[in-house]
């Protein structure tokens, strides 16, 4: 029994080996995110500040002096308005239809989880990740079987003249099992066993003295088992090459998921920002429609006035004019809300058709701000620590000195050291050549190396020269990137500066409108000032009143930015990202690298 343990064990493992090409591959879920509503609640989120211990390279996150929003000092109010009242609902109210409403937790909510743009870059994730198994392929045990007939129909001549004559009917029935696998340093090795089982059908003739037939058979079973290995010695020696493909799928991996962070990112800033000019937009029309409201009340003023002869008509026709162009203003800004939102709706992936894509929007979020100090120095430490963009950018790097290795390692010479050893059997069944080739009595072997080596070699020479020149060129980028990310740093830190100066100056601005067409108003109520000078004065007010709205969405809008621009805007927004590592770590690759 013992002696057929080796082809047994053999076939045995060929069928385990077919059965585990049958194991269901896993597949990754849909990213699932998690965000904490309670810190978009208010509005506007407090900022984080990172932290990057350089002896650990860890990042980690707290959170920021506690901060409150401030509530503007510009109060644009409707209900309040001189003439509001008598306006018609189709002035007053933005909307058409009943709107849906839009808080902030929404926006983020609904961005992540319909975002056309994101999905798409998870499916290239899913690419990048599933193409680590594909190039560990290479280790994948390879088991072969061949099953073979051959029949040799042959005529063969034993002396000159006049001789004896044979004709043999060869039939041959092979059978080879084999398996060969590849190592990390390069070299294949193979395994097999084959039976040979050869039947001879033959006769001998002969005429002389006359003419004879005389028939002969033979039966002969061949057991040969066989172990070969093929080891580079030069060019393709070595894990570092052997395994090439793995590290370069597993960096790829690497550099999409920071592909997909910043996809992520992308999307929610824009969706974000465009829910700030949507809030922009509703306050701005509200201000418009304040505006007509004024004019249609001095209209009114002065129609009675000169009905009762204490004024010129010049000032009626004025102030007519005046209505109609603040009319006009009310229709421009309700088609830029209409605008906005299709534009906010695309992001959100409210699709075309569909009821959501035709519901309007009503932005919940009341228009406020909250104030953060920004060190720039700190802030761009955190950025070049925290962007994913130069995590991709540090995959390339890596991927290009990977194939600068394997091109250093194709301009050597191809030395291949080979080697096989044979033990072979003969009988006349099966077990007896067994028997024979398990003695040991007859071994094979053979022992070599060969040498190839194009002269002139310039594929391999000038690819060479390629993998170094990507090399250069992924570091350039990456240098290129680092002082880009800096300059988006310091362009946002100046936007919010900036857009803070904008509020209180435009805030003291409205103010001041506000107190002077106060005043105008008195002095027309009198007799001292005109309707051309109350006009003015209503136009100056709505002025600054959208400056004002500019200056409040501007400057969260430049927030927003500025989060994404140092590479913290999912902290500072609360969302965590489940199923998804977003920043992988390296792994070693060992062997056996298992079936998955």
């Amino acid at each position: 029994m013992k002696k057929n343990t080796l082809p047994c064990a053999t076939i045995l493992l060929v069928g385990i080996l077919t059965w585990t090409g049958c194991i269901a591959t896993p597949t990754r879920p849909a990213p699932q995110y998690q965000v904490q509503v309670q810190r978009l609640d208010a509005g506007p989120p407090p900022p984080v500040m990172v932290a990057t211990d350089q002896a650990t390279s860890r990042t980690t996150v707290t959170g920021d002096k506690p901060s409150q929003i401030v509530q503007d000092k510009v109060k644009i109010d409707l209900e309040h308005a001189v003439g509001y009242k008598d306006l018609p609902t189709t002035v007053t109210i933005p909307y058409d239809l009943k709107p849906r409403p839009l808080s902030l937790v929404d926006v983020v909510v609904e961005t992540l989880a319909n975002n056309r743009q994101i999905k798409v870059q998870d499916y290239t994730l899913r690419i990048a990740e599933y193409q680590i198994p594909v190039s560990k392929g290479i280790y994948d045990l390879l088991a072969s079987a061949t099953l073979q007939f051959d029949r040799i129909e042959q005529q063969q001549s034993t002396s000159v003249g006049l001789s004896p004559l044979a004709v043999s009917s060869i039939r041959n029935r092979t059978a080879q099992i084999g398996l060969s696998q590849l190592f990390p340093s390069g070299a294949i090795v193979t395994a097999g066993y084959n039976v040979l089982r050869q039947t001879m059908l033959s006769q001998r003739f002969s005429i002389s003295p006359v003419f004879s037939a005389t028939p002969f058979t033979s039966l002969t079973y061949q057991d040969t088992s066989m172990v070969s290995i093929v080891q580079p010695l030069l060019k393709g020696f070595g894990p570092a090459v052997t395994n090439a493909g793995i590290r370069i799928a597993q960096l790829e991996r690497q550099g999409s998921a920071a592909d997909f962070q910043t996809q992520v990112e992308l999307q929610l800033q824009n969706a974000l920002q465009t829910y700030w000019d949507l809030i922009g937009a509703y306050e701005f029309y509200k201000v418009q429609v304040i505006s007509y409201a004024a004019a249609l009340d001095l209209l009114r003023i002065n129609t009675a006035k000169y009905k009762a002869g204490v004024l010129a008509q010049t000032d009626v026709l004025q102030a007519q004019a005046a209505a109609e162009a603040r009319r006009n203003q009310v229709i421009v800004a309700r088609q830029s809300i209409r605008d906005i939102e299709d534009a906010l709706k695309r992001l959100l992936f409210l699709r075309e058709g569909s009821p959501d894509w035709e519901a309007e929007l009503a932005p919940s979020q009341a228009i406020a701000w909250r104030e953060f100090a920004v060190d720039l120095d700190k802030t761009i430490g955190v950025a070049l620590a925290r962007r994913s963009e130069l995590r991709r950018a540090d995959s390339n790097i890596l991927q290009a000195r990977v194939n600068q290795v394997v091109a250093r390692s194709e301009v050597l010479p191809e030395v291949n050291l080979f080697g096989n050893v044979s033990p072979n059997g003969l009988g006349s069944g099966f077990d007896e050549g067994f028997r024979n080739m398990d003695s040991g009595k007859y071994i094979s072997y053979s022992a070599g190396v060969e040498f190839n080596y194009p002269l002139q070699n310039r594929a391999a020479r000038y690819r060479q020269k390629q993998a170094q020149a990507r090399t250069d060129q992924a570091e350039e980028l990456m240098a290129d990137l680092r002082d880009q990310v800096t300059l988006e740093v310091r362009q946002s830190v100046r936007a919010l500066k900036s857009a803070r100066d904008q509020i209180a100056v435009t805030q003291a601005q409205v103010l001041s409108e506000e107190a002077k067409l106060a005043a105008e108003m008195k002095r027309y109520e009198v007799g001292i000032s005109t309707a051309f000078e109350v006009l003015t004065f209503q136009n100056d007010l709505a002025n600054a009143q959208d400056s004002h709205i500019s200056a409040v969405v501007s400057y969260n809008k430049a927030a927003i930015r500025l989060e994404r621009a140092r590479g913290t805007l999912l902290d500072t927004y609360g969302i965590q990202v489940a199923g998804v590592d977003l920043n992988p770590p390296d792994e070693p690759i060992g062997f056996p690298v298992g079936l998955n």
